[in-house]
């Protein structure tokens, strides 16, 4: 029976946004941990927060995972230099723990698992450094969202076999980029490309909006703000001077729209919005108006993406749209252009075909959530793996092909027509009560009519 652990980093308090027990029922539980269980070949444990621990008591929905609380006195102890959260999940991150830190954290991992040994270790939201440390055997992935994840997409997930601050991808990226590109492969993404686009221009709430935008500048690029820098890949770990930065170095001809991650709070709330676009004209802040997945209304309109801890410039790859690397790992192998000094240069020159890169994500780096519940695909996909990796270890061939492109694109299109099938029937639910109103107005006012016509050809006889 293969064994799999889960650690869902404890320094994390998901309470800033939801319920921890929803947070981990939606990671641990619907994206991998149900179907595992249902194969009967996996036994699955979890480390956990304490106050996750405390709220998933008696829940139903962890059935059959054992779930491992890792205390503040543990984590006390593992980050002795570190006087907040925020810090300690930076330092696990980073693997910045002392000698003093690591020894305690290997004593309570020791204590939490009792000589249990994993084959697989799959960490999240964070890195697993010093869990590769404690199992050199166990094949150590990290959960990341997939170049789709949010509505209305599918959800999905990516797989990284390697320490995230320097990914899979950065090392591997002349293979990737070797990799051959069949027509078959061009015509898969080009249809994918037309759905989303036909998708973007049925529906857009932004399309007046930036159309008038657009007008006033040479060039328009997209900003998706990176939440609180939370991987280190950027000079900034503070939102405000992250895009500040980025409308100071840039010239005033160029048109910026700023989005954010819309699973968190954020400072570009509308009061700093404000304050900004005074001082930068050429700045739009786009502070949600109730639509997830924001980015994906104005790509259509931009000619670049400042790509930051995002998938979104890979969806602007998609379309066609320029992606500019301001972070070290994300997009960096793939991107366009690198830094904001290459900003302008790269939005006077085509996009570079990027194919290869595109079709090597959606086949071999993505996982989407059809398979969320299919126990025996998840099984082998992790046997497989895990074969594979003690074998030759982190190879380039360890992540190789999962995925048809074809049905990967199926998936996704088929994802996009049923999220706005509910979105339409919801809109005409919402719609119904109202037009009964108005029809059973429109009788009584016709019956008033009626009445004053009647009336009307009195007054005219009596006359």
């Amino acid at each position: 029976m293969m064994k799999v652990l889960f650690y869902a980093d404890p320094t994390r308090l998901y309470e800033t946004f939801a319920r921890s027990a929803d947070v981990l029922a939606d990671h641990l539980v619907n994206f991998m941990g149900a179907a595992l269980l249902r194969s009967g070949k996996v036994e699955l444990k979890a480390v956990v927060s304490a106050i996750a621990a405390w709220q998933c008591r008696g829940d139903a929905r962890f059935a059959g995972i054992e779930l491992l609380p890792f205390g503040v006195e543990a984590l006390l102890a593992v980050f002795p230099g570190c006087r907040s959260l925020e810090e300690m999940s930076r330092a696990f991150f980073r693997n910045e723990l002392t000698e003093a830190g690591a020894a305690a954290f290997a004593r309570r991992m020791g204590e939490l698992l009792h000589g249990w040994t994993p084959d697989v270790v799959i960490a999240f939201p964070t890195n697993f450094g010093p869990l590769r440390t404690l199992f050199p055997q166990a094949l150590c992935l990290i959960a990341e969202n997939g170049i789709v994840s949010r509505s209305p997409f599918p959800r999905a997930l990516r797989f990284e076999p390697v320490e995230f601050l320097n990914g899979f991808a950065n090392r591997h990226a002349d293979a990737i980029r070797a990799l051959p590109v069949t027509d078959d492969d061009r015509r898969e993404l080009a249809r994918l490309a037309e759905g989303i686009r036909r998708v973007i221009a049925a529906r857009n709430p932004h399309r007046r909006e930036m159309e008038a935008f657009r007008r006033r500048f040479r060039h328009t690029v997209l900003a998706p703000v990176p939440y609180a820098n939370a991987y280190g890949e950027s000079e900034w770990n503070d939102q405000y001077l992250w895009l500040t930065d980025v409308m100071t170095r840039l010239p005033r001809d160029i048109g910026v729209v700023a989005t954010f991650h819309d699973n968190f709070g954020s400072q570009l709330n509308g009061r700093t919005a404000e304050h900004l676009a005074a001082r930068f004209p050429n700045l739009l802040v786009s502070c949600g108006g109730g639509f997830r997945n924001q980015s994906l209304w104005f790509l259509p309109y931009v000619d670049a993406t400042l790509n930051c801890e995002t998938m979104t410039g890979f969806m602007g790859l998609l379309l066609g749209v320029p992606m500019i690397a301001l972070d070290r790992v994300t997009s960096g192998w793939a991107a366009n252009a690198v830094g904001l000094d290459a900003v302008v240069e790269a939005l006077e020159r085509p996009c570079a075909d990027r194919a290869g890169a595109l079709v090597w994500l959606l086949t071999r780096f993505t996982v989407l959530e059809s398979r969320f519940d299919d126990a025996d695909w998840y099984c082998r996909f992790l046997a497989d793996k895990l074969a594979a990796f003690r074998k030759d270890g982190v190879t380039f061939d360890l992540m190789g092909p999962v995925e048809r492109l074809g049905d990967v694109v199926d998936g996704i299109l088929a994802a996009l027509g049923a999220t706005f099938a509910r979105f339409e029937a919801a809109r005409a639910e919402k719609r119904r009560p109202l037009n009964r109103v108005l029809r059973k107005v429109g009788r009584h006012l016709a019956k008033l009519g009626d009445w004053l016509e009647a009336c009307g050809s009195a007054e005219t006889e009596d006359t």
